[in-house]
């Protein structure tokens, strides 16, 4: 063995130690101690052992790509489950090392693991890219969590480099996130900034070649993100608004702005940019108009305050206690003088303006809605107040809806609907009388329908 080990070079060395390595571990380890024992001028072998166990693990892990993939690198659906598993099993090797406080070997197998996924061509009709995904993320968060600030570092490039790609539908957000939570909120701001900076460049790089939706809305998530570390870095005031008014076009940007001078106690800067982007966005921006408002009401402004309220109506955005603040801040006169133009202008925003025209006490107007409505919808919500208004048109939109159920034919339960309706017109005194005649027409009628005279038949008048 002695003369057989100092014939051979240390490449050739390290080759039939890996070699060896590959088919039995415990045989290489043995190998090892006696290469080292037997050829001790061999300088650097002491070193061999780590090098030769990453490599190890590097080649099991090709390996279990190289098993499944044709000649053209393709996984068929045939195959696809059967890699799910074989890579499940290695990555239950992984959580040994990880164990045994393997970190950075661990580290360097997964980001390896994690290009040979990205670069995979599989027929995933079950799933298993996702399954095998969110398996390598938990390794990650872990070798995240169990990192000493060496390692951070590290780990910290690599997201910087390669976590935004096609696998980063699924680990992006977690990992980064998790990275960022490792520290405090005022914890190495830097990096924080430039990982949010590289994403949004790698982003924003997609959406010039890719015709994929939601890029544009990534890359607004991300500027939030890095706008948000930034106003927790500690830098002044003048040096924060700077970088907060180039992100005033965005939404959120804006609302960033206007929540930041308010903090400041700079609330004239903050209507400024609102007022500024409620005339850019041509005063159809509902958020905007309802901050107005709010800021004018808490300025005592009550004449620009009403008009921003009256605005934040026309939105299709806006709500019932929209219009309910906007009808008490006009008060009783100014309502009556207002009332038939906010409510016809109103309607163009609205799908269902009943509730609005209660609200108003404008029954003829739901009575109105209802008419028009082709299954005389909302007809029960309201009907002992249109009773209470408009008796007799209430009853006889009651008949014409019986009348359009009696129209078709259907099965029992359509005719129990029926009957059920008839029960309810009985509390309507006026509508009482009326009932009889309208079976008796019906008898003539719908002779042809046994079933529904048999459960009309069925009512004691």
């Amino acid at each position: 063995m002695k003369a057989i080990l100092n014939r051979l070079s240390q490449e050739e060395m390290y080759e039939m130690l890996l070699r060896e390595a590959m088919g039995n571990y415990d045989f290489f380890l043995r190998l090892n101690n006696r290469a080292l024992k037997e050829v001790p001028d061999r300088s650097g072998m002491e070193d061999v052992l780590p090098h030769l166990k990453g490599e190890m693990y590097l080649r099991k892990l090709m390996t279990v790509f190289e098993k499944h993939q044709d000649y053209d690198g393709y996984i068929n659906y045939m195959k696809a489950l059967d890699f799910e598993e074989d890579l499940m099993d290695f990555l239950g090797i992984i959580d040994g090392l990880v164990a045994a406080g393997g970190l950075t070997m661990a580290f360097e197998v997964m980001i390896s693991a994690f290009d040979l996924m990205d670069d995979l061509d599989i027929d995933d009709s079950d799933g298993v890219v996702l399954n095998i995904l969110e398996e390598m993320n938990k390794r990650m968060f872990l070798l995240i969590d169990l990192a000493d600030e060496d390692m951070e570092e590290e780990i910290f490039g690599w997201v910087c480099r390669h976590v935004y790609g096609i696998y980063g539908e699924c680990c992006e957000e977690s990992v980064i996130q998790l990275f960022m939570e490792r520290f405090g909120d005022y914890d190495r701001q830097g990096e924080k900034v430039q990982l949010a900076t590289h994403i949004i460049e790698q982003v924003q790089e997609d959406a010039k070649t890719k015709k994929e939706y939601g890029l544009e809305y990534k890359a607004d998530e991300w500027r939030i993100r890095k706008l948000k570390l930034f106003m927790q870095s500690g830098k002044s005031f003048e040096e924060i608004e700077e970088v907060l008014l180039e992100y005033k076009q965005m939404d959120s940007g804006l609302e960033m702005l206007v929540d930041f001078y308010l903090e400041y106690g700079q609330s004239g800067k903050a209507i400024e940019v609102l007022l500024e982007a409620f005339e850019e966005r041509k005063n159809e921006d509902f958020w905007i108009a309802s901050r107005l408002r709010d800021l004018f009401g808490e300025m005592a402004d009550m004449e620009r305050c009403r008009s921003f309220a009256e605005k934040t109506l026309y939105h299709h955005s806006s709500t019932i206690d929209d219009f309910i603040l906007f009808k008490d801040m006009a008060g009783d006169d100014g309502w009556i003088e207002v009332e038939d133009a906010v409510l016809t202008k109103l309607k163009e925003f609205k799908y269902d303006m009943k509730p609005y025209y209660e609200l108003a006490g404008r029954y003829d107007l739901i009575l109105q809605s209802i008419e028009e409505a082709s299954r005389y919808d909302g007809l029960d919500a309201y009907a002992w107040k249109l009773y209470e208004a408009y008796p007799e048109a209430n009853i006889g939109l009651l008949i014409a809806r019986l009348g359009e159920m009696a129209k078709y034919t259907g099965g029992r339960k359509h005719y129990w609907k029926i009957v059920e309706n008839i029960r309810k017109l009985y509390r309507y005194p006026m509508a009482a009388e009326r009932i009889p005649e309208l079976i008796e027409k019906w008898k003539v009628e719908y002779k042809g329908r046994p079933a529904m005279m048999e459960e009309i038949g069925k009512l004691k008048l």
